[in-house]
């Protein structure tokens, strides 16, 4: 595994000096230029390409290629480009010397007339061949009039990364607490097959943990914007898998993985890459890796399944919704089986979503009920056994706050609670005589209960509304025909009086729903 180890110095002085460097290799001035000798069309006639000093060439028939040798004396970072060239569509290839040459790297990036670049390339100490010759993105043209210009520069490395980079054995080595720095270039990765993501140029960084206790290590990644580039960035554990991505800015935006939670000591790799084919060869971006300290207060990714659930402790936890993708799976086990108050609460002005689903992954229910930046509440759900809560947002924004509270509560009351779903005769609450509280649980809930009576008697039915709600009560007969309704405007009070002989039933259907509240129902014999 060949996985270059980066020195890291800070951000500040990597942007200024690699962006000076860019300025100054693009500043050309009289600066004395040699020419190919013909023929230098194999590795063994190579011309000798001097640091620092341009090279001047022609590609003169369809099937010209010129090699260059390059002789490195101390590591270096280089810069390589060869100019464009009327009707010529050419590319520009970097070899790593010796009795077999290697292939390292290979710029096809533009059409016909343009100019190539070779950035950030790592050269040892050795020999090493360029090859200026026709490209693929355009049929094969010779130019005998128009040369170009191929120039190698050089420098010491900084805290960067050393292409070639493209791939998870070729990794550069970073560390934790650390930033580095490096270019989206080139566009297309030539030497990439692979189906699903051909020529996809990718920049791989690895780095190591281990943990000091049990606790998982935290780890935030973020990438700064380049101008013309829609980044993707990705956190892959030793196996190649992708435990955490992000894909949310556009062009020109950052990108970053927060409250990564790492629990097994080991390799990790950060993978960058451009949407696109996008490049941008002048401006790098800076990569940072964080570790913050374990907090179990806060969700941590990635805990998109039930099996990666994050547990919510204390009755509560705070979280991130980092993408229209992504899920936060909570779990909760209640102390005692009983009634608890459900609350998501969004930071900013975002829609959230909640998702109820029992031990074994089956859902109860859904809080989708309120508007962006308001909470999403269910005041009065029983719980008897673990739930799984997953909280999510398709209408996830780049520059919203996704930050957002999750509460379980138990409930403790004098009063008895109805039992969801009761939206029916057949599931109605029973009501005993005292009070029973309910609430307006879901947008179009019906809330049934049934009042009893050994013989035919005067009931009376003591109806407290619900605070900032409205609320239509109805009393029926055994069939479900109903006898007497009543509407309930806000936390007002309202009393039913009916003859009941035997059963009847009370339905209570929401008017104008509020789901923070509760209403009243208070059952007795008519004085």
């Amino acid at each position: 595994m060949s996985q270059r180890m980066i020195k890291i110095p800070s951000a500040p002085a990597i942007l200024a000096l690699l962006i000076f460097q860019s300025l100054f290799v693009n500043c050309v001035c009289s600066v004395k230029k040699d020419s190919e000798v013909e023929p230098n069309n194999v590795f063994s006639a190579a011309n000798p390409l001097n640091v620092g000093n341009p090279m001047v060439g022609f590609i003169d028939s369809r099937e010209d290629r010129d090699f260059y040798i390059l002789s490195v004396e101390e590591p270096c970072i280089s810069d390589i480009s060869v100019s464009g060239i009327k009707g010529v569509n050419h590319s520009l290839s970097l070899w790593r010397g010796g009795v077999s040459p290697a292939l390292l790297k290979t710029a096809d990036d533009n059409r016909k007339s343009s100019p190539e670049r070779l950035k950030n390339l790592y050269l040892e100490s050795g020999e090493y061949y360029i090859a200026v010759q026709h490209g693929d993105r355009d049929q094969k043209n010779e130019n005998r009039e128009t040369p170009y210009t191929l120039t190698c520069e050089t420098r010491v490395p900084v805290a960067e990364e050393f292409e070639p980079n493209d791939s998870l054995l070729a990794a550069n080595r970073i560390q934790l607490n650390t930033e580095t720095s490096g270019f989206f270039s080139p566009a297309y990765n030539r030497l990439n097959l692979e189906k699903e993501n051909l020529y996809r140029e990718e920049d791989w960084f690895g780095f190591s943990v281990a943990r000091e206790t049990d606790d998982p290590v935290i780890l935030t990644v973020d990438v700064s914007g380049v101008p013309g580039v829609n980044s993707e960035l990705y956190l892959l554990n030793s196996g190649g898998e992708v435990i955490a991505s992000s894909d949310n800015g556009s062009s020109g935006m950052p990108e970053a993985i927060n409250n990564a939670g790492i629990a097994q000591d080991g390799d990790y790799f950060i993978m960058l890459t451009g949407k696109g084919y996008g490049s941008n060869n002048d401006e790098p971006y800076v990569l940072r890796l964080a570790t913050g300290a374990y907090d179990r207060s806060n969700e941590f990714e990635v805990n998109d399944s039930f099996d990666r659930a994050n547990v919510i402790h204390e009755n509560s936890i705070r979280g991130r919704i980092d993408s229209p993708n992504d899920r936060d799976c909570l779990l909760y086990t209640p102390v005692q089986g009983g009634y608890h108050r459900i609350e998501v609460m969004p930071a900013g002005l975002v829609d959230l979503r909640a998702v109820v689903h029992d031990s074994t992954g089956n859902m109860l229910t859904e809080l989708n009920y309120a508007g962006a930046g308001e909470p999403e509440i269910f005041a009065d759900y029983y719980i008897g056994a673990p739930i799984y809560l997953t909280v999510f947002s398709p209408e996830a924004l780049q520059g919203v706050d996704m930050a957002y509270s999750c509460a379980i509560t138990p409930l403790s009351s004098s009063s008895a609670f109805e039992k969801e779903n009761n939206n029916s005769k057949e599931n109605a609450t029973p009501l005993p005589q005292g009070e029973m509280l309910g609430y307006i649980s879901y947008k179009g809930d019906r809330d049934f209960y049934i009042m009893e009576s050994p013989r035919k008697m005067m009931k009376e039915l003591v109806i407290t509304g619900v605070k900032g709600g409205e609320i239509k009560v109805s009393v029926t007969d055994p069939l479900g025909y109903t006898l007497k309704s009543v509407l309930v405007r806000g936390d007002s009070r309202e009393t039913i009086r009916e003859m009941i002989e035997g059963r009847g039933f009370i339905v209570v259907d929401p008017v104008k729903e509020n789901y923070d509240h509760p209403y009243r129902l208070q059952a007795g014999g008519a004085k």
